[in-house]
């Protein structure tokens, strides 16, 4: 059988079969798990469990990517709709911004947390939550630029959203709900940090 030598000198062979494919053993992952398990940078922050107290838009977290080496890559968002405390069965409406102004009133700061937990990494952003003690959730500094905006069904519902929005250095995304009836809601946001050089590695 042919065999393909390691053109850096390490002494490292790849065969070859007869009909000129290279065997090789590979794993694939996805850039979520590569982060979490090599870099240990993948992080996520909540709102918690809160009520609406209208059925106006409430604005309840908020996280801005303050990293001037790393780009911040938004993974998942988990969202969590009780129906309605009245019918149950009622619609949420979720809007998500880019690049509000930071909350000025009724908000939170948090520390997002590192979801591998051998390491004690924590991520350069600044992040708020609803503090779910005044009308119509936080008081933003600016609205921002609305990049999402759907309606979701009572229960829980999961977008894996892989990494595609990328937040550089100073920008952000809040999260805001409309709900069609008051109730509970929450929203959990998965992110990784990283940098062009680690994204090869």
């Amino acid at each position: 059988m042919t065999v393909i030598k390691d053109g850096k000198g390490t002494g490292k062979i790849a065969m070859v079969n007869s009909e000129g494919h290279l065997m090789v053993r590979s794993i694939m992952e996805t850039d979520a798990i590569h982060t979490n398990h090599k870099l240990k940078d993948y992080y996520a922050v909540m709102s918690g469990v809160v009520t609406a107290n209208s059925t106006n838009e409430h604005a309840i977290l908020f996280i801005k990517n303050v990293d001037p080496n790393k780009n911040m890559y938004i993974d998942a968002l988990v969202y969590g709709f009780n129906g309605g405390n009245t019918n149950h069965n009622r619609a949420l409406r979720v809007k998500v911004y880019k690049d509000s102004g930071l909350p000025t009133l009724n908000n939170t700061l948090i520390t997002p947390g590192n979801l591998n937990w051998t390491t004690s990494n924590i991520s350069n952003t600044i992040c708020y939550k609803w503090d779910a003690t005044a009308t119509d959730g936080m008081t933003m500094g600016s609205a921002g630029l609305l990049i999402y905006d759907n309606i979701l069904a009572q229960g829980l519902t999961s977008l894996h959203i892989s990494g595609i929005p990328i937040l550089g250095f100073n920008n952000s995304i809040t999260v805001s709900y409309v709900p069609e009836e008051v109730g509970n809601f929450s929203v959990v946001t998965r992110f990784f940090m990283k940098n062009d050089s680690e994204y090869n590695e």
